[in-house]
């Protein structure tokens, strides 16, 4: 991996003592953890209750959804290794993730129709392919953003994790409002927007806050 960095974190500027671009990492990642969080409160729900999965099939489906969050960042973190680079991986994984949650919105007429239930499955698989892009490297980023002996590190970590704890909260929310009738369908659409805000944020933040995240890789 690329070792060497145009500036440090703190040639931005800087907040609270830290670079400007941890703040930026910061939201982008507590919205990504409430695509995760929304989505774990919500697709048992609507896996029974729209596709008409049965409960068995359904908790399968939870599972390798869960499951496939986590492993494909080893995938991610390695693409981002060798040829991306962290600050373009997080952002094509913003996007897929964003094109994701707005397929979800296409709802179909539900039950086991071959046309819409498609459409499902790609937005799944794109919610997981732009979590693995971004889970990986965007905290991969926050480090990059001090010298190796910034002793500010492990609190610009700590400031970074309360944003995950935060979202959980919210996410509950969002399982206690989704059991109403259509609600379900409101959460899906909170999700996108979630995700589209949080890409331009992090695509309007980036350019100014995130140079020093992006060693010896060309510019976006």
């Amino acid at each position: 991996m690329a070792t060497s960095y145009a500036q440090d974190g703190d040639a931005a500027g800087t907040f609270l003592g830290h670079p400007k671009g941890l703040f930026v990492l910061f939201f982008a990642e507590m919205w990504e953890r409430f695509s995760y969080y929304g989505m774990r409160a919500l697709l048992i729900f609507y896996l029974t209750k729209h596709w008409l999965f049965s409960d068995e099939k359904s908790g399968a489906i939870y599972g390798a959804y869960t499951a496939l969050v986590y492993i494909t960042p080893v995938l991610g973190g390695y693409l981002a290794d060798r040829w991306l680079g962290q600050r373009k991986a997080v952002t094509y994984g913003a996007i897929l993730l964003t094109f994701g949650h707005l397929l979800m919105g296409f709802e179909g007429t539900g039950g086991q129709d071959t046309a819409s239930l498609n459409i499902f499955w790609l937005a799944l698989a794109f919610i997981i392919v732009g979590s693995g892009f971004l889970k990986a490297n965007i905290s991969v980023i926050v480090g990059q953003l001090y010298p190796r002996t910034d002793v500010r590190r492990d609190g610009a970590y700590t400031i970074f994790y309360m944003g995950i704890n935060l979202v959980r909260r919210w996410a509950h929310c969002s399982a206690v409002i989704s059991v109403r009738p259509m609600a379900g369908h409101m959460v899906l659409v909170l999700l996108a927007s979630v995700c589209c805000l949080a890409l331009l944020y992090l695509s309007y933040s980036s350019r100014c806050c995130l140079d020093a995240a992006n060693p010896l890789i060309p510019p976006l």
